[in-house]
């Protein structure tokens, strides 16, 4: 409504409340609209169909869609199924499950700030990537990155599995590596914050 109108003082309140947000969704689309709406010099309203595209493209990572905004002053917006991921193609709806990627990188955002617990919280109980619902009674469960990290599907990789077990002597190795060192434990839980970082980032990409 604010750029739509181009009021100034509306779209720099709004701004200051929502673009902060943004950074826990897509890096590139915050440091644009960080830019734009919160740069020197006032925003430049020229540029409002860019900046409108910019937030669209946060809607499901904020927690609500283009249906929920609905239209106003001629702006649309469509919630589509299949999005191109990384410039490729899907050929079925995938949306979702790509979404495990936000839960990484807000696990990155909370330990840059040392709020190891938050991140723990994260991992073990995921946020962004909800699993399938048959029917509209199945309970909303997420899919979590610590799941992923204890399933048994993951001996289907076969002898890289065997390899990585034997090797860290431990069948859960990844799941223990990312919990010892968000709670300050085992070999790397007293390194350094930069450390620690790098560690649990490398492992939770795996």
């Amino acid at each position: 409504y604010a750029i739509a109108n181009n009021d100034r003082r509306l779209t720099s309140l709004y701004s200051k409340a929502l673009i902060p947000q943004v950074a826990q969704c897509r890096p590139s689309v915050y440091k644009r609209l960080k830019s734009q709406l919160l740069g020197i010099g006032a925003t430049d309203f020229s540029l409002k169909g860019d900046i409108i595209a910019d937030l669209q493209q946060v809607y499901q990572c904020l927690g609500f869609t283009c249906q929920d905004v609905g239209v106003y002053a001629g702006i649309y917006c469509e919630d589509k199924d299949l999005v191109p991921l990384a410039e490729y193609n899907p050929s079925m709806d995938v949306k979702d499950a790509s979404r495990i990627d936000l839960d990484i990188l807000q696990i990155k955002i909370l330990m840059s700030l040392e709020s190891y617990q938050s991140a723990k919280h994260l991992y073990l109980y995921g946020r962004n990537y909800p699993l399938q619902q048959n029917t509209e009674n199945d309970p909303y469960l997420l899919q979590s990155l610590h799941k992923m990290a204890t399933t048994s599907l993951r001996r289907k990789a076969g002898e890289f599995y065997v390899e990585f077990t034997q090797y860290y002597g431990d069948i859960m190795f990844s799941d223990t590596i990312v919990l010892n060192t968000l709670d300050g434990l085992g070999k790397y839980g007293n390194k350094s914050k930069e450390y620690r970082y790098e560690i649990v980032a490398k492992t939770i990409q795996r």
